[in-house]
C-alpha cells in the first residue's frame, strides 16, 4: 500500500465502438477523479463553494476548483494511468480521517481487477456508451446513499491509498502506509454497484463507523 504524500508538490480510442486498452485505462482514472471530487463535496470534507457542477456521464457532478486540491488529485490520476497500464495496481482508496483524533471514519475502497487475455475476449465488444451507463448507475447510488452515511460533524481531512504490486515503480513522493482501516466502534459496508469495460472491472465498497 502507497500513500501520496505530498499535496502541495506535485486518449481513450476507440475501433468500431468498441474500447482498446489505452481507452479502459482512461476511462477507469477519469471515473476515479470524478469519484474522488464527488466523494470529498458530497461528504463535506471540503465546503461546496469550492466546487463547481459539470456535466460527465449525462449528469453534473461537482468538480472541485480548488488549485491546490486540483493538483493534488490531478497528479494521483496521472500515477494511476501507469499503475493501470502496467497491471499493477489492486484497488484505490479514499480515508476520510478525522482531523482532531487522526482516525479514520469513512473508507471509500475501489477495487480494480485487471482482465486476463481470456476474460477480454469472453467480454466481448462492449461500446463505451454501455460502460457510461453503467458509471452513471454507479454516481446516481453515491448521491443517493449520501443521505444514509452519518454525518460528518467534525472538521475532517483525506488521504489517498493505493494497494499496488511489489513490482510496481513508486515515484519518490509516494510512500509505504499503513491500511488506514478504521479502528474503534461497529463497522458497516455498503457495496456499490460496479462497472466494467473489456479490460478492467471497478466494484466499489464503502465502509462506515455506524456507531
Amino acid at each position: 500500500r502507497f500513500c501520496f504524500q505530498d499535496p502541495t508538490d506535485m486518449t481513450s480510442t476507440a475501433v468500431a465502438g468498441a474500447i482498446t486498452l489505452s481507452g479502459s485505462t482512461e476511462t477507469v482514472a477519469e471515473f476515479l477523479e470524478f469519484g474522488v471530487n464527488a466523494v470529498l463535496n458530497l461528504r463535506g470534507v471540503y465546503p461546496p463553494e469550492v466546487f463547481t457542477p459539470q456535466q460527465k456521464y449525462g449528469m453534473p457532478i461537482n468538480i472541485t476548483t480548488d488549485p491546490k486540491l486540483k493538483e493534488y488529485i490531478s497528479a494521483v490520476i496521472v500515477q494511476l494511468k501507469d499503475w493501470l497500464q502496467s497491471r499493477t495496481i489492486s484497488a484505490v482508496v479514499l480515508a476520510i480521517v478525522e482531523t482532531a483524533t487522526m482516525q479514520v471514519i469513512e473508507r471509500w475502497q475501489f477495487e480494480i481487477n485487471h482482465f486476463t487475455p481470456e476474460q477480454t475476449t469472453k467480454a466481448g465488444n462492449k461500446t463505451m456508451k454501455e460502460v457510461q451507463a453503467e458509471i452513471q448507475a454507479i454516481f446516481r447510488q453515491i448521491s443517493s446513499i449520501n443521505c444514509m452515511l452519518p454525518l460528518i460533524q467534525e472538521q475532517c481531512v483525506f488521504e489517498m491509498l493505493v494497494y499496488a504490486k511489489a513490482e510496481a515503480a513508486v515515484p519518490e513522493l509516494w510512500k509505504d502506509s499503513d491500511a488506514r482501516m478504521i479502528q474503534d466502534g461497529e463497522i458497516a459496508v455498503l457495496p456499490l454497484r460496479s462497472f466494467s469495460t473489456n479490460f478492467h472491472q471497478v466494484n466499489t465498497i464503502v465502509q462506515y463507523k455506524s456507531s
